[in-house]
């Protein structure tokens, strides 16, 4: 017996109905924008702030700059 379940596109993660899956969808953040804080010896940032579409910024650092 097949057991239907409704994935998120984002994250995919099931659930057993559409309605969860599209809420799930509805509720991951996009970046809008990035600003890069710190550059180390690579060509890459070490550190960036990232501001989401919810107005909140976090900051991100690379612990694998291999």
């Amino acid at each position: 017996m097949a057991i239907p379940f409704f994935r998120c596109e984002t994250c995919r993660r099931e659930f057993p109905n559409r309605e969860d899956a599209e809420r799930c969808e509805r509720g991951h953040l996009t970046a809008v924008s990035a600003a890069v804080k710190v550059y180390g010896i690579h060509q890459y940032p070490y550190s960036v702030d990232i501001t989401f579409s919810n107005g909140e910024t976090r900051e991100y650092v690379a612990h694998n700059m291999g």
